[in-house]
């Protein structure tokens, strides 16, 4: 069972049976880092976001809420249908 970490959680999602979680990262308006623990439909448009002022915290969110109810995907690791190796940049 994988689970995302500070080390991982740029390139792993979480696949439900409808949407996806993600965590992403942006900027506050004083410029500090905040980490957004996003759920995203098969249109790529966000269903819900929930903004974290640590990496570490949105990560502990992200396994509690969808560890147990949708499957880890580890994006570095693809081989069909999406992920890094499938783009057609590579």
């Amino acid at each position: 069972m994988s689970l995302f970490t500070t080390e991982n959680w740029n390139y792993s999602q979480y696949l439900g049976p409808q949407n996806r979680a993600i965590i992403s990262i942006g900027a506050g308006l004083d410029a500090e880092l905040i980490y957004f623990v996003t759920v995203i439909d098969p249109n790529d448009t966000q269903v819900f976001q929930k903004e974290f002022a640590t990496l570490e915290n949105a990560c502990v969110y992200i396994n509690q809420r969808y560890n147990k109810i949708w499957e880890f995907k580890d994006l570095t690791q693809a081989t069909s249908g999406g992920g890094c190796g499938s783009c057609s940049a590579h």
